[in-house]
């Protein structure tokens, strides 16, 4: 049977940004599921969020995610973040709470990437519900995240790391208000949508296992980027958002 661990980070403030609504409550919203899954707390589900003013740095991150691999073996790492995200030179970044003040303050997606191939770990997914846009103004175009893997090397070849975006290169992840709740009550569409096909709820998604005698039902990259793909704009249209 397939070990699995998850971090989830979700970050609400940022710096002087716009506080977002359902970051820290989406990652934990995704730490929960994980549970359900059955990731034991703390050595294979791991929560980082800034909930109750706590803060994010990216030595949190990278050590709960060296636990991991230091830890009992897993074959499969999911690293999940909510918050505010940019790119810069189509490179990716994650901000934590410190940035854009202290420029270290960010998460290296892409660097990040390049190590995970190499950490020991069989699979690794980056799911990411975060802006990909151009910074606005000097300050945030100084930003230069850090990798949150080790550089280790262990392994002896590249292995699959798979990553999901909220939105397109060049395009916002925006929170949105959900006319369904109370007025002032949001909710990030990307992250629920992600969470329905990730609990079952989508049989479309839904894959047999390709171990013989394994009745379980499994979730796999290509057919969740074709749901995501297909599933996010029905929303949007639904919720009549377009333009908004």
């Amino acid at each position: 049977m397939m070990e699995r661990a998850g971090v989830f980070i979700g970050v609400d403030k940022t710096g002087d940004l716009q506080r977002l609504n359902d970051a820290a409550s989406g990652a934990r919203r995704m730490y929960e599921w994980a549970l359900s899954q059955g990731m034991p707390d703390q050595t294979h589900a791991k929560l980082i969020t800034d909930e109750g003013g706590a803060r994010v740095t990216s030595d949190r991150i990278y050590d709960a995610i060296k636990e991991i691999i230091d830890g009992p073996g897993v074959d499969q790492l999911i690293v999940y973040y909510a918050g505010h995200g940019v790119n810069i030179n189509r490179g990716e970044q994650w901000l934590l709470t410190d940035a854009p003040v202290r420029t270290s303050a960010a998460v290296n997606v892409s660097g990040s990437v390049e190590l995970a191939r190499y950490c020991g770990i069989r699979h690794v997914v980056l799911i990411s519900d975060a802006c990909r846009v151009v910074p606005e103004g000097i300050q945030a175009q100084n930003v230069r995240g850090v990798d949150i893997f080790p550089n280790e090397g262990v392994g002896e070849r590249a292995m699959p790391v798979d990553q999901f975006f909220a939105c397109l290169l060049g395009r916002t992840a925006a929170e949105i208000k959900d006319p369904a709740v109370a007025a002032d009550n949001f909710r990030a569409l990307y992250t629920d949508a992600l969470l329905d096909a990730l609990k079952g709820a989508r049989i479309e998604v839904l894959q047999p296992s390709d171990t013989a005698g394994d009745g379980a039902q499994y979730v796999k990259p290509v057919r969740l980027e074709e749901y995501l793909e297909h599933e996010l704009p029905q929303r949007v249209a639904n919720l009549r958002l377009q333009g908004k």
